[in-house]
């Protein structure tokens, strides 16, 4: 509580930021022994890596409505898709979907990782609601709105393949999805 780093104490310091690019990061720290200048370097880069993602709607449980026009009270069967190439390793993976006002999280149908059945790890996905800056937090349209599907470590796969979440979301009874 000095503000001087004192022999056996240490200090922790982090820091957070969304990565749109590889980026290096590169920690200094210096002090004085004495009179001697002490200093130590380290550096950890990220790799930033892009794939080929799809959100697309393979199903709906009315058959008089079609593609993005829903019905209140309709069942939306949706499927990301994530491309991955060979050989890339990805570490603690989780897909978000902050879906539109009015739609909310039903069930988990399937999540299949390069073929492998990998529902029972990946479902149920974390699920709350989402509140955009101008609205309120107690608004029924926001429930259910965010899904977080964590899928942890993908091993680099020795071909091209693919992960698959089959999901499904209501369409609520709410004033944002009434026409005027």
């Amino acid at each position: 509580s000095n503000n001087i780093l004192e022999p056996a104490e240490w200090w922790n310091y982090t820091c957070s930021t969304v990565l749109t690019i590889t980026t290096t990061n590169i920690a200094t720290v210096s002090g004085m022994f004495g009179t001697t200048l002490v200093q130590d370097t380290d550096t950890a880069t990220v790799n930033v890596v892009t794939t080929d993602f799809s959100k697309v709607i393979v199903g709906t449980s009315d058959a008089f409505t079609s593609g993005e026009n829903v019905a209140i009270g309709e069942i939306i069967t949706y499927q990301v898709r994530m491309n991955l190439s060979e050989n890339m390793v990805l570490d603690n993976v989780v897909i978000t979907d902050q879906m539109d006002k009015g739609f909310s999280f039903v069930d988990c149908i399937s999540a299949n990782l390069s073929g492998a059945d990998i529902t029972g790890t990946v479902c149920p996905p974390t699920v709350s609601a989402l509140t955009d800056p101008s609205d309120l937090a107690a608004n029924p349209a926001n429930s259910g709105r965010q899904v977080q599907f964590d899928i942890g470590n993908i091993t680099a796969p020795a071909v091209e393949s693919t992960l698959i979440i089959q999901y499904r979301a209501i369409v609520l009874d709410v004033i944002e999805n009434q026409e005027a």
